[in-house]
C-alpha cells in the first residue's frame, strides 16, 4: 500500500501542468468598443529603419524620414582665369598730303604748271581704309596755307566732300561732290595734282581717276 501511494504522489505534479501544455488559457480581455461599435486597433508599422532590437525603443517608418539637410560651406571650384583683352587693330600708318610750293621750280617736289612744286606732305591715317580718310582730311582744309610750312593750298576756295573710292586692278576711281572753285589758271594744274596724288601714292594704285558730280575731274576743269 505504502508503494502505490508514493506512485499517485509523483504523477500529481504531471496532470497539474498538463492543461497549460494543451493550450488552454485564460479568455482573452474584452476588446474595448465605442458608439459605432469595436475601437479599431492601429494598424503595425512596417519597414522599420530603427537599428536597434525590437522592445529597445519606438520604430520610425521610412516615409516619415525628413529631407537630409546639409550643413557647412561648399568648396568653390577652381576661379576661371580671364585671359588677356586682346587691344583693337592698329591701323595707324604714314601717307602724304600734296601741297603747292609756289614758284618753287621743282626745287622741292615734284614740277607742276606754273613753275610750282607738289610737295608731298606726312600725315597719319588711322582707319582700316586710309584713302577715304586722306580725302576727307584734304576736303576738310579752307586755309590756303597748310600750317606753318606756308605750302599752298589750291583747294581752299572749293567746297567738295568725298563720297567713295574703289581700286580694282591697279585703278582707283575717287568720286567727290560738291563745287569747285578755282583762283585762275595756274590752279588747275595744282588741283589736279593735290586730288590725284593722295591715291598714287599707294603701291597697288598706278592710275587714278577722278570724279566731281559724276564728271571727270579735268572736263570739271576745263569748265572753271
Amino acid at each position: 500500500m505504502h508503494r502505490i501511494a508514493r506512485i499517485i504522489l509523483a504523477a500529481t505534479p504531471v496532470l497539474l501542468v498538463f492543461p497549460a501544455a494543451c493550450g488552454d488559457s485564460a479568455d482573452p480581455p474584452p476588446v474595448p468598443t465605442t458608439q459605432d461599435g469595436p475601437a479599431a486597433s492601429p494598424p503595425p508599422v512596417s519597414g522599420s529603419l530603427d537599428s536597434t532590437t525590437a522592445g529597445s525603443g519606438p520604430t520610425t517608418s521610412s516615409a516619415l524620414l525628413p529631407d537630409p539637410v546639409y550643413s557647412g560651406t561648399v568648396s568653390p571650384g577652381p576661379a576661371a582665369t580671364a585671359g588677356p583683352i586682346p587691344s583693337p587693330a592698329d591701323h595707324t600708318a604714314q601717307h602724304t598730303l600734296t601741297f603747292i610750293a609756289v614758284g618753287d621750280g621743282g626745287a622741292t617736289g615734284r614740277p607742276v604748271g606754273c613753275g610750282d612744286s607738289a610737295v608731298p606732305v606726312t600725315v597719319t591715317t588711322a582707319t582700316i581704309a586710309p584713302l577715304g580718310e586722306l580725302y576727307r582730311a584734304l576736303l576738310a582744309l579752307d586755309e590756303q596755307r597748310y600750317g606753318a610750312s606756308g605750302l599752298y593750298n589750291a583747294l581752299a576756295r572749293s567746297d567738295l566732300t568725298y563720297q567713295a573710292a574703289t581700286i580694282a586692278d591697279g585703278h582707283a576711281t575717287i568720286r567727290l561732290a560738291g563745287d569747285l572753285t578755282m583762283g585762275g589758271e595756274c590752279d588747275i594744274p595744282r588741283v589736279r595734282a593735290q586730288l590725284t596724288d593722295p591715291a598714287l601714292q599707294f603701291p597697288n594704285v598706278d592710275s587714278v581717276d577722278v570724279y566731281i558730280n559724276g564728271t571727270p575731274l579735268d572736263d570739271a576743269l576745263s569748265l572753271r
